[in-house]
């Protein structure tokens, strides 16, 4: 049972998230955040190291990327050192949307943390000593 609480726990918040991220006025949808972010962050990056950095499969982060290439926010190139690899670049467009995006995450983390800290939760140590046990866990 604590697997179907967690699943519907976790769809909630990606409720609560999506609706702030509707709110905020933001090009993005909630499944590109991750790659959005990657890209302020790190800058351009090859596709296999984006994926394995975020946690997406390879597959997912080409069909988020062309689907953020297709309203302009992302642009592909080959490497020019190797160019067997892809990688991926915010443009001019994406990157203009960095200081609505970074408030948004604020705004969307203090409204996580909460409610956590509602259920008497530092949902901070409790994330990392989850994500700590799992990365010692060989499944």
């Amino acid at each position: 049972m604590i697997n179907f609480r967690l699943k519907r726990i976790t769809e909630q918040l990606h409720a609560i998230s999506a609706h702030l991220l509707v709110r905020s006025g933001l090009p993005l949808h909630q499944r590109w955040l991750p790659l959005y972010h990657y890209l302020i962050q790190e800058g351009p990056h090859a596709v296999t190291d984006i994926a394995a950095s975020i946690g997406l499969s390879h597959p997912a982060v080409l069909q988020f990327a062309q689907e953020m290439i297709e309203v302009d926010l992302l642009a592909s190139y080959r490497d020019p050192r190797d160019r067997r690899k892809r990688v991926l670049a915010l443009t001019a467009a994406g990157k203009q949307l960095k200081p609505q995006f970074l408030d948004h995450l604020r705004e969307a983390d203090d409204l996580m943390a909460s409610v956590f800290a509602g259920a008497g939760i530092e949902i901070d140590v409790v994330l990392t000593n989850v994500e700590q046990s799992l990365a010692r866990r060989a499944i």
